[in-house]
């Protein structure tokens, strides 16, 4: 929850955020993501507590020193395509494993700002109960990040790749440079010909 708190996202002014979980029930629980950005989002805002509204949504606001303000949101996943037109430079998932893929891809295609601010996306995950059959496996199995055992394989922890999606097989595709996974073949392109640039990705295994 931290993420969305660097400078360069809170005192950009138009720079949106938005923190998710699974479902609403689960943002206002004792000690949820709520509370949490209360603790912690007070100590950072200079009006403390009332920089958050409740209503019409969950949002603080804070100010820009050049003027302005940036916003940190927080909310449900909800439906796929849900979001369409959403722009948030910071996206922040609760316990991604908890939302299936096609919400979460569709989530992460909001992942975009007009302010020139680094746009990124950060997750946390407890192991699947379906194990190898989770989508989020399958693609951190795809990275390199966990092995054939169920485990991390800790040298990888922290390791950056590339990754795109096989257009017929949807299969994860991973490479360790832009340049390599173009290569492949797979990475889409733009209407003049100019491959798409493909999102990297990293993970880090819990102690």
């Amino acid at each position: 929850t931290m993420l969305p708190l660097l400078p360069e996202y809170r005192n950009t002014a138009g720079c949106q955020s938005v923190i998710f979980a699974e479902s609403n029930p689960k943002l206002e629980q004792a000690g949820g993501l709520v509370d949490k950005t209360k603790r912690d989002y007070s100590q950072a805002h200079p009006a403390g507590l009332d920089g958050y509204r409740q209503t019409p949504r969950k949002r603080w606001t804070f100010p820009c020193s050049a003027g302005g303000e940036s916003t940190i949101d927080l909310s449900y996943i909800g439906e796929a395509g849900q979001w369409d037109g959403m722009e948030a430079a910071v996206i922040v998932v609760d316990q991604i494993e908890q939302a299936d893929e096609k919400q979460v891809f569709s989530l992460f295609g909001r992942n975009r700002s007009t302010t020139g601010v680094r746009c990124r996306i950060f997750a946390t995950a407890n192991p699947p109960e379906e194990g190898k059959e989770h989508w989020l496996t399958k693609m951190l199995t795809a990275g390199g990040w966990i092995g054939e055992d169920g485990f991390p394989v800790q040298e990888m922890a922290g390791h950056v790749r590339y990754y795109t999606r096989d257009g017929d097989t949807d299969e994860f595709i991973f490479a360790d440079t832009v340049e390599e996974l173009i290569a492949t073949g797979h990475v889409p392109r733009d209407v003049d010909g100019t491959p798409i640039r493909p999102q990297s990705v990293s993970f880090f295994p819990a102690l």
